[in-house]
């Protein structure tokens, strides 16, 4: 809205003292970003687009370690991200989170209770809400899929070192 339409509307005189005032302060621009990433995550499945291979998971940890020491347990994993925490400590679905699958018990007791949360939003009729805890059950999902690839490397990583061995005393 132009400057001098919210000074008028404001009773200002002086549409200068306004323009000072309305300047977007680094919280503004920091929460309509935030909001407008937060609408864009609910519009699509980005955590399905970008999911972490095995290896560079290992690499994040090992970056970590050497900079925080221990890591810190989080639903899921382990956090990777040695200062300020990008996702507002919402670790599920968070790129920092190093996944594990021996937590596999976290994601799923968190999508029971985010699946109640859900119902319990649109009895009350809270759209909003029902838009975040679905993300969030997506993000538990991008998470579970992950462990499922992580577990599978495991196996064929296994599985590939034994017919290594077969093949050696074969000859």
């Amino acid at each position: 809205m132009p400057v001098d339409i919210v000074a008028a509307l404001l009773n200002q005189k002086n549409p200068e003292v306004t323009e000072y005032y309305g300047q977007a302060t680094d919280t503004i621009v920091a929460e309509a970003a935030d909001a407008l990433l937060t609408r864009l995550a609910a519009q699509s499945d980005v955590g399905e687009a970008v999911v972490p291979l095995p290896a560079e998971v290992r690499q994040l940890l090992r970056e970590a370690e050497g900079k925080v020491g221990a890591l810190a347990e989080v639903i899921g994993g382990q956090c990777c991200e040695a200062g300020f925490c990008p996702a507002k400590f919402a670790c599920i679905g968070c790129p920092m989170n190093a996944v594990d699958p021996a937590k596999r018990l976290e994601i799923q007791r968190r999508i029971d209770w985010l699946t109640a949360q859900v119902t319990e939003a649109r009895v009350f009729g809270q759209v909003v809400e029902v838009a975040r805890f679905e993300q969030q059950l997506r993000d538990c999902h991008t998470q579970l899929h992950e462990m499922d690839l992580m577990e599978q490397y495991r196996k064929d990583e296994l599985r590939g070192s034994f017919i290594a061995l077969d093949t050696l005393t074969v000859h």
